[in-house]
């Protein structure tokens, strides 16, 4: 069996939509569906009465908003099937074969990851994301501690981290799985041009969440390496692409704090896997500065 994992605030506009894509799937029946309401205005209730003759559903309810991460963490914590599937209330699955794509996958792996199909910008583009469109399995989770955090934004990438960081059996799916919708009035996903730049400060308090977890537990250095490495191309980056904003500096003051795994890690990775981590990021742009000058510029910080 399969538990979807729902979080939803203020969800009602979308989350039928969500709600059809499952009843959709071809091993539906295999299917429970856990809405998890953080602190919506309303409840879920005359939804789910549309669905309860198709679909295995309840609501859980939370009694204050307490962010995406949390209300996903609250789904797994009450719901008891083997495999966790986690979507959103404003996006749906690609086509009716999605789940089973990643179902008849499972035997000996811990973590199914297939593809999502993401529509942003005004443009389409497919990748692997952090945590939408993948199968977890729910004792690998269990017995190796693998929550959610309490933060409200990047907890996905640091959860999905720590299953990678955690001697996790994964097999990839080439399938497109998931679709990712970006609504301009959604309360889930909001599309605000400056996003990466107003959660720095987020994004880099779960890295080192994540960094603090693998050292204290004695995960693989090179795969340490390798997720510092990553976030130090991918802050370069960001500040790249908004070095001539005023509020630039966020990024290099944030970006500090990832200085001393920088130093003590960055040696652990091959100059091939460099280069292909390098370029995932900065792609083809002339970047303003080099990454050496970046972290020179981190270190300079008092």
């Amino acid at each position: 069996m399969i538990d979807i994992i729902i979080p939803a605030y203020n969800a009602h506009n979308t989350i039928e939509k969500t709600l059809l894509s499952i009843v959709m799937q071809n091993i539906c029946d295999k299917v429970k569906v856990y809405i998890v309401n953080d602190n919506s205005e309303q409840n879920y209730s005359l939804i789910i009465k549309k669905f309860e003759n198709f679909l295995n559903i309840k609501e859980l309810v939370l009694k204050e908003n307490k962010g995406p991460g949390y209300a996903r963490q609250y789904g797994i914590d009450n719901s008891n099937s083997e495999y966790i599937f986690f979507i959103d209330a404003d996006d749906v699955l690609y086509d009716c074969f999605s789940l089973n794509n990643l179902y008849c996958l499972r035997d000996n792996y811990d973590v199914i990851i297939g593809q999502i199909y993401d529509e942003k910008n005004n443009s389409i583009y497919v990748h692997q994301g952090c945590l939408h469109g993948k199968l977890y399995r729910r004792e690998f989770l269990e017995k190796n501690n693998i929550r959610f955090n309490d933060s409200r934004n990047h907890e996905d990438h640091s959860f999905n981290q720590l299953c990678l960081l955690s001697n996790s059996n994964v097999v990839y799916s080439n399938d497109i799985i998931y679709y990712y919708y970006y609504y301009e009035k959604s309360e889930s996903k909001k599309a605000y041009s400056n996003y990466d730049l107003d959660s720095m400060y987020e994004y880099v308090e779960n890295i080192k969440w994540v960094l603090d977890l693998s050292i204290d537990r004695k995960y693989d250095k090179s795969k340490i390496a390798n997720l510092v490495f990553n976030s130090v191309c991918y802050l370069y980056s960001n500040y790249c692409y908004n070095i001539n904003l005023d509020d630039s500096n966020i990024i290099l003051r944030e970006s500090k704090k990832l200085y001393d795994y920088y130093v003590k890690y960055e040696k652990l990775i091959d100059i091939e896997s460099k280069k292909m981590i390098y370029y995932n990021f900065v792609g083809q742009i002339i970047p303003p500065i080099s990454l050496n000058e970046f972290i020179l510029k981190i270190n300079s910080l008092k």
